[in-house]
């Protein structure tokens, strides 16, 4: 490798100083710094100064970017140049000046701009207090899908402060900023559950509120999760137990019908089958699986009573037997009911 001389190593780093300056002065574009004069440009510029990953990060540089594009009406912009008038970051901290860049960015239907507006009207911050005035922007913001917006509201339909108090509407914005996984909205659902605010109780989705409010850092989460330990472990048995007797009950009905189909199979084979016709004892078979509610079953119980097959004549007793299984929608006793209807109708001799 050609070793370099010192007069090649000034020139490199004269050229590093002149490609610094450059950058500096908005020369060139690095990184997404980009080349302009437009509204956006600028913007982007003071956002390029303001990453904490850029070498040439300048907070100071940045602020006279986002000026001079919130002059020109870029929204977010005004709403950056807010946030570091608010935090005395770049410039002298100024909350007064920091509420008017934010009230012009909100003004043009910037979110996060009409929700940091609504907190320094509620904190009296930049602003004479108007806790009023704050939940108008506060309603803005979550209109636009501000999750913190939305929790806000939730909290104050919950309470009835400064809106009427409606906890059903409290519920509907906790559960939009839910949608969002906005830690607390997640832990006032799980109140709202717990309690029965809004929506019917429930201690298994409290539970599941709170568990996932804990995960995400919420220390109240944790702690409803500990208070109420005894409730949703003894809820949670209760759902265990009737899934156990539930799944019993499914058994004894899928065993039910097993046997249902057995008899009238056999109630068949002694109706039907000339080497072993019995049908008194089909009848019997047929009974049984009708009485399960089998409506096959019920079909040729209905025409054993119709014509005396097995059992005494009773057309009375085979209609009723016939709607049973029509009620099940079983087509053969449709018909079959049908024809016993025509027949009832016709004169007697």
């Amino acid at each position: 490798m050609k070793k370099r001389t010192g007069w090649t190593l000034s020139v490199l780093a004269l050229g590093g100083i002149l490609a610094l300056l450059a950058v500096c002065t908005g020369l060139v574009t690095v990184n997404g710094c980009v080349k302009g004069d437009d509204a956006e440009a600028l913007y982007k510029r003071g956002m390029f100064y303001m990453d904490d990953s850029n070498w040439v990060r300048s907070p100071a540089r940045a602020v006279k970017w986002f000026r001079k594009a919130a002059e020109r009406g870029h929204a977010e912009a005004q709403y950056e140049l807010g946030c570091v008038c608010m935090e005395g970051n770049g410039v002298k901290k100024d909350p007064a000046q920091a509420v008017q860049w934010w009230r012009k960015a909100a003004e043009r239907g910037h979110a996060k701009a009409q929700y940091e507006l609504g907190c320094a009207f509620m904190e009296g911050n930049g602003v004479e207090k108007d806790p009023a005035q704050a939940v108008q922007w506060w309603q803005k913001a979550a209109a636009l899908g501000k999750p913190e917006a939305q929790y806000r509201m939730g909290m104050c339909c919950l309470n009835g402060f400064c809106v009427e108090k409606d906890v059903s509407k409290a519920v509907m914005w906790f559960q939009i900023a839910f949608q969002y996984r906005y830690p607390p909205a997640v832990f006032a659902l799980g109140e709202c559950y717990l309690n029965g605010e809004g929506v019917g109780q429930d201690l298994v989705k409290a539970r599941a509120f709170f568990q996932q409010a804990a995960q995400d850092g919420i220390e109240e989460a944790a702690n409803a999760l500990d208070e109420h330990k005894a409730e949703f472990e003894a809820k949670a048995q209760e759902i265990a137990n009737a899934q156990a007797q539930a799944d019993e009950e499914n058994s004894r009905k899928v065993v039910e019908q097993i046997n249902a189909r057995t008899e009238c199979t056999l109630g068949r084979c002694y109706m039907y089958n000339e080497s072993i016709k019995d049908p008194v004892r089909a009848a019997a078979y047929f009974q049984k699986a009708a009485e399960k509610g089998l409506d096959a079953a019920q079909y040729e119980l209905g025409k054993c009573y119709l014509t005396g097959s097995g059992v005494e004549k009773d057309p009375a007793r085979a209609k009723e037997w016939f709607q049973k299984a029509v009620a099940q929608e079983y087509e053969p006793a449709k018909q079959a009911l049908k024809e016993l209807e025509e027949t009832e109708k016709q004169p007697q001799k």
